[in-house]
């Protein structure tokens, strides 16, 4: 599946692949903003793929990626779930994997470390 989505995104015309190494792929986009994903995890039946941009990508270019992105993926018999970032009232991120495995577990809180 990365092999792929690493390919069909270069195909885009509108993204250009500037490096690619294990399990990572980025991407420039006009004026050298850059986006990219890297796969982080594989479990059984499941794959890990997280998305990242440049900091001087706005929100545009950010929907424009994740969009491709994610209609190569429903071209697959596939099932998608997104987890976007999440903060706690001091502004510390939580881990990705605690958000997943709350969110997977039905629950409407974490605690921050």
């Amino acid at each position: 599946m990365y092999a792929s989505l690493v390919v069909l995104l270069g195909y885009t015309h509108t993204f250009t692949r500037t490096s690619q190494w294990k399990n990572q792929a980025r991407y420039e986009v006009g004026n050298r903003l850059v986006c990219g994903f890297r796969q982080e995890g594989e479990r059984e039946g499941e794959l890990q793929f997280v998305l990242h941009y440049g900091r001087t990508v706005g929100a545009p270019i950010r929907t424009l990626f994740q969009g491709l992105f994610e209609s190569f993926l429903a071209r697959r018999n596939l099932t998608v779930q997104r987890y976007e970032p999440v903060f706690c009232s001091q502004d510390h991120q939580l881990n990705r994997a605690v958000v997943r495995d709350r969110v997977s577990a039905g629950a409407a809180f974490a605690f921050c470390a």
